[in-house]
């Protein structure tokens, strides 16, 4: 019998997958909340694509996924500490095709966007969505169909075993792609900007708990 289980359940096989950290980044002008989105530069991974302010928890920099949203953000919109402010932690998101993401809500105190300063090498441009757009407009859905491969041909045409189904004695119709599910994607639309995938899930995860400005 199991004498002792972990007082905190994690997740098994985490480590298996990459982890990363973004923050969701309010900004208050012209009398309403908007989101910072920004849009990557071209020349990094997944360029072209809308997202929020983050990246690979780094343990040589970052003690925690905190400080990875935070020293991220700062870095990519040239900030100062005292302009991101950490207001608390929302659900992590896990991707269809591997990897966890931690999401993080704030407020950046600034005059957008003349106080930002972008980091070229990272995006190319930034844009708000009043959150009352997102109120107001629930996402399209589409959804993708993910197919499991025991097995794939490279580029000289040979067969290369990921999994070998015979030699473990498994039933013959694992040798086969077998489904894998369908996998539903969020996509809103914003002046000529596509908000989709994971950003536009936590997106729609945080829209019914967006209020107004107190005081």
């Amino acid at each position: 019998m199991i004498q002792r289980l972990p007082r905190c359940p994690g997740i098994i096989g985490r480590e298996l997958y990459a982890r990363s950290a973004v923050l969701a980044p309010f900004v208050y002008t012209r009398k309403e909340y908007h989101l910072l989105f920004e849009k990557r530069a071209l020349g990094i991974r997944q360029g072209g694509e809308i997202c929020f302010p983050g990246g690979g928890v780094d343990p040589r920099l970052d003690e925690n996924s905190c400080q990875t949203a935070l020293r991220e953000t700062r870095e990519e919109l040239g900030l100062k500490e005292d302009q991101v402010r950490i207001d608390g932690r929302a659900d992590s998101v896990v991707a269809a095709l591997g990897g966890v993401i931690e999401v993080y809500v704030g407020e950046l105190l600034i005059d957008f966007p003349a106080d930002c300063l972008i980091n070229p090498g990272e995006v190319e441009e930034i844009f708000l969505v009043p959150v009352r757009f997102f109120q107001e407009n629930p996402p399209e859905e589409y959804t993708l169909h993910l197919e499991v491969k025991p097995s794939y041909f490279d580029d000289n045409g040979k067969e290369v075993i990921l999994f070998p189904v015979e030699e473990l004695g498994l039933p013959e119709r694992y040798s086969r792609p077998w489904k894998g599910g369908n996998h539903t994607v969020l996509v809103y639309r914003w002046k000529g900007h596509t908000i989709w995938g994971i950003t536009a899930r936590i997106v729609s995860s945080l829209v019914p708990f967006a209020g107004e400005k107190e005081g």
